[in-house]
């Protein structure tokens, strides 16, 4: 591409470049169609800017010991021919593409993992996170997914992977990619809120009969 379209694409007024924008969103939607939900690999980051917020699928792989015990997490090295954060290792994650439903986005994450998905893959959902990855120009929406697995199953795993303790996810190891450290932390706040709730709501309970005794008594 000529130098003087360059320059007039960097300069010009957004609002002006509305004939432009039309075509590549033409352009980008027939490729996408005709390609499964995939763009070029050159232009997805650019994509994903433009649209300033994308939607994927995270699953985390939690170790836990023979008591259910998290004693840290395995995570998957991203290759150097991947789209952003090259040889670093990462829950395993995939874009939402045209045409996905809940199920083929989940689906093709697992498979990220296996490759062949076992029947007793048990996944479980903690919700949805919105994270600004500045890298990509833009905010990612995902839904996490957490899969409790034992040390020796990492074997039957595709791919490079290698496990991390809890401290080192915590330590935002410089292995990990920084994302990917912050939702694990939020998966630990996540679970300890969710295993102490009876107690978290008994303490509340207990709190507010004290407040209420003590008005009681002061009003008397």
């Amino acid at each position: 591409m000529s130098k003087e379209i360059i320059d007039f694409l960097k300069n010009a007024p957004l609002k002006d470049l509305k004939e432009v924008f039309s075509v590549l969103a033409d352009r980008v939607y027939e490729h996408r169609l005709a390609n499964q939900g995939f763009v070029p690999l050159e232009i997805f980051e650019s994509c994903l800017g433009i649209a300033g917020v994308s939607i994927s699928v995270q699953i985390v792989n939690q170790v836990v010991d023979d008591q259910g015990n998290s004693i840290g997490f395995a995570l998957k090295l991203r290759q150097s021919d991947e789209v952003g954060w090259q040889n670093l290792y990462h829950n395993t994650c995939t874009t939402g593409r045209i045409g996905d439903t809940p199920a083929s986005a989940l689906t093709r994450d697992q498979r990220e993992t296996f490759g062949e998905i076992p029947k007793n893959d048990k996944l479980e959902c903690l919700g949805c996170t919105i994270n600004v990855e500045t890298e990509r120009r833009s905010s990612c929406l995902t839904v996490m997914y957490v899969r409790k697995i034992k040390l020796e199953d990492m074997s039957s795993f595709i791919g490079t992977w290698k496990f991390f303790s809890n401290q080192q996810v915590i330590d935002h190891d410089e292995q990990i990619v920084n994302y990917n450290s912050v939702f694990i932390i939020f998966l630990f706040l996540f679970q300890f809120i969710l295993n102490n709730l009876y107690t978290l709501i008994l303490s509340f309970v207990v709190k507010k009969q004290q407040v209420y005794l003590l008005i009681l008594l002061y009003s008397e």
